[in-house]
C-alpha cells in the first residue's frame, strides 16, 4: 500500500506518525489529508524441483525447475489493473573444478486487464554457456540468427575458441501472439518440419524428428484451446510442454518454428555470442508487456 499524507492537516500528521511506527489504522480510516495512492494484492503459487549429483570429487551437476502461477491486483486512483501470469524457469549446470557450463531457460506469459481492455505478452530468455566453441558451430548459430531475420555476418574462421555464452531473447505482444495462435495444426507441423530441415540441412526428417514435429504441433493446439477456453490448469500443462521443448538442446528448432509464424514488426528479438567471439544484434518490433 502507498499512502499520501498532506501534513498541513493535523489528522494527517498524527496518521503519518502512526504509520512510520507501523500502525496504518489511522491512515486507512479515511482521515482528512490522507489518500491511498496505490494498493497491490498478490497471490502466487510456486512449485520448485531441484536435483544435485556429485559424479566425482571434481565433477558436479545440478538441475532446477520452478513454475510460478500468480495474480496481482493493483488499485490506483485511475482504476484497477488485474495481472495474471505464468512463469517457467529451468537451470541446468555442470561444474568441473572452477569451470562451469550449462543452460538457462525462462518463459513468462502475462495477461493484463484494465478497464475492460486486455493485453497479453510472451517472453523467452534462453542462455547456453559452453566451455568452448568451434568455428563451424559458430557459423551455424549465426546462420540460424540470419534465418530469424537478424542481419548477422557468419564469416567466422575455423578453429577453437574459448568459453562462450549464446543468448536469445524473444518478446511478443498481442499482435504477435494472435499471429501465432491463429494457425492450424497443419501449419504448426509444417513450420517445425521446415525449420528442422533447414537446421539439419537435409530434405527429409528422421522418425524421431517427425515425432518431435508432431509433439510441437500438438502442444501449440493445446495452448490455443486453453487460451480460448480460459482454462488455467490446461494452459499450465500446455506451457509446461512448450517449456520442456525450449529447455532442451533442440530449442533453436522450436524457437525458429515459432518465429517463422510471426511477422518481424510484431516481435522483439535479440541474439548475442559473448566470449572470445563477440556478436550482438537486436531487432525491435512491438514490445511485450512487462511487470517490473
Amino acid at each position: 500500500m502507498a499512502y499520501r499524507f498532506d501534513l498541513d492537516h493535523a489528522a494527517a500528521r498524527r496518521a503519518y506518525r502512526d504509520a512510520v511506527r507501523g500502525d496504518f489504522r489511522s491512515a486507512a480510516g479515511g482521515v482528512q489529508g490522507v489518500s491511498l495512492d496505490r494498493r497491490e494484492i498478490g497471490v502466487e503459487e510456486r512449485r520448485h524441483v531441484a536435483a544435485n549429483v556429485e559424479l566425482s570429487v571434481f565433477l558436479r551437476a545440478s538441475v532446477q525447475r520452478t513454475i510460478s502461477i500468480g495474480s496481482l491486483v493493483v488499485q490506483e486512483p485511475g482504476g484497477v489493473t488485474d495481472y495474471d501470469y505464468w512463469r517457467y524457469d529451468r537451470l541446468a549446470t555442470v561444474k568441473l573444478f572452477d569451470r562451469r557450463w550449462g543452460s538457462t531457460c525462462k518463459i513468462e506469459v502475462l495477461k493484463r486487464t484494465r478497464q475492460g481492455q486486455v493485453q497479453r505478452s510472451f517472453r523467452l530468455h534462453h542462455e547456453k554457456r559452453r566451455l568452448g566453441i568451434g568455428g563451424r558451430l559458430s557459423r551455424a548459430l549465426l546462420r540460424q540468427a540470419g534465418r530469424w531475420g537478424l542481419n548477422v555476418s557468419s564469416e567466422v574462421p575455423d578453429g577453437e575458441y574459448g568459453a562462450t555464452t549464446v543468448t536469445v531473447d524473444v518478446e511478443l505482444g498481442d499482435r504477435g501472439l494472435d499471429q501465432i495462435l491463429s494457425n492450424s495444426r497443419e501449419t504448426f507441423l509444417r513450420s517445425y518440419e521446415d525449420e528442422c530441415k533447414l537446421h539439419h540441412q537435409r530434405s527429409n526428417l528422421t522418425d524421431e524428428q517427425q515425432a518431435e514435429a508432431e509433439y510441437f504441433a500438438e502442444t501449440m493446439i493445446r495452448i490455443q484451446r486453453a487460451l480460448h477456453a480460459q482454462d488455467k490448469p490446461a494452459l499450465e500443462r500446455a506451457l509446461k510442454r512448450l517449456g520442456t521443448k525450449l529447455g532442451q538442446d533442440r530449442y533453436l528448432i522450436t524457437l525458429g518454428a515459432l518465429l517463422g509464424l510471426v511477422d518481424r514488426p510484431h516481435r522483439t528479438l535479440s541474439f548475442s555470442m559473448s566470449g572470445a567471439l563477440r556478436v550482438t544484434v537486436r531487432q525491435v518490433g512491438d514490445r511485450a508487456l512487462r511487470i517490473q
